[in-house]
């Protein structure tokens, strides 16, 4: 199932394998969030800590990171909030087109996902694309404003969330077979 919810912006992936392919464990939070934009903290070559830091605790504040304390290194984070991290990375530039969002809520505590289910939808209210490959179906009709489904490498259906939406899972698990 990929799922779309549409707008326009550069193209960001949130990898599936957040320790593989998502962050660099020994770099503090700070250092996490500004891999991909560092913004007003950057000029030149030259990085300005504080200014980074400003938005690496505005990312903590918004998406409720445990402990609080953005220079520590990710590793000593739980899962659920070197995920949160990650995402924060991503999102931290102002002019995202396209987000491609890979399992963004797996291995997260019901209160977890709600606060980055809040962050993925302000990105989708602020302009950015999003392509969503959910953990269940259920997460796909809650965030999506359109589901496609695909079997064997093929469209077999696509569903229209914005209009009436009287679609279920069980509909979508019809279009699978």
């Amino acid at each position: 199932i990929i799922a779309l919810c549409t707008k326009n912006g550069p193209c960001y992936c949130f990898p599936s394998g957040r320790k593989v392919e998502g962050m660099i464990a020994g770099l503090s939070a700070t250092r996490n969030v500004a891999l991909v934009h560092q913004g007003d903290g950057a000029k030149g070559p030259f990085l300005r800590l504080r200014r980074l830091a400003k938005a690496a605790q505005s990312w903590f504040d918004q998406l409720d990171v445990r402990p609080n304390q953005i220079g520590l290194p990710l590793i000593q984070f739980s899962g659920g909030n070197q995920q949160k991290i990650v995402l924060a990375k991503w999102l931290n530039s102002p002019h995202i087109n396209v987000l491609l969002l890979d399992h963004p809520l797996r291995g997260l505590d019901v209160g977890a996902a709600q606060t980055v289910d809040v962050q993925i939808k302000k990105a989708c209210e602020a302009g950015a694309s999003l392509i969503l490959i959910p953990d269940t179906i259920e997460e796909a009709l809650e965030m999506a404003d359109e589901i496609i489904v695909m079997r064997d490498g093929e469209v077999s259906a696509r569903h229209d969330l914005r209009s009436k939406n009287t679609l279920t899972v069980q509909d979508i698990v019809a279009d699978m077979v």
